[in-house]
């Protein structure tokens, strides 16, 4: 059962976008999941352009962001941090988390969530439930920038 439960964290760690960086100034030194490697199309060693790829809009809250986290080490936070991939853009909803290793390194880690097709999403939601009374269904809508 152990073995089960290590194979499904596994796959848990491949299959979602996360990604985490050390807990230090500058922040350069960042990991990846596959899944967030291959949405955003970077090698293993392309630490550099990932934080490339953030929207000029969004690298101040990025950073502040994780500036916030490392001064404050608040259990979480979350921001939306829009991303550029072959001029395609993404928004990533990231909620950071703070995290001390055994070995006493640092690291401020985010889970992921991809909201570039939330707004379409919800269209699509609101007119299958068209027929739905109002007073009976409520629809959540999250603004995307576009």
């Amino acid at each position: 059962m152990n073995n089960n439960l290590n194979n499904f964290a596994q796959t848990i760690l491949d299959k979602n976008l996360w990604w985490r960086v050390e807990a230090s100034m500058p922040f350069t030194d960042f990991s990846f999941s596959p899944a967030l490697k291959a949405k955003f199309q970077l090698s293993p060693d392309d630490k550099e352009s990932f934080v490339n790829k953030i929207l000029p809009d969004s690298q101040q809250t990025f950073e502040t962001n994780l500036q916030q986290m490392l001064s404050t080490k608040t259990f979480r936070k979350r921001f939306i941090a829009g991303f550029s991939v072959n001029n395609h853009q993404f928004w990533i909803m990231n909620e950071l988390h703070h995290q001390q290793e055994e070995n006493g390194k640092e690291y401020i880690y985010a889970v992921c969530i991809d909201l570039t097709e939330m707004p379409e999403i919800s269209e699509q939601l609101a007119s299958s439930h068209s027929r739905v009374p109002s007073s009976k269904f409520v629809i959540m809508v999250i603004a995307v920038p576009v």
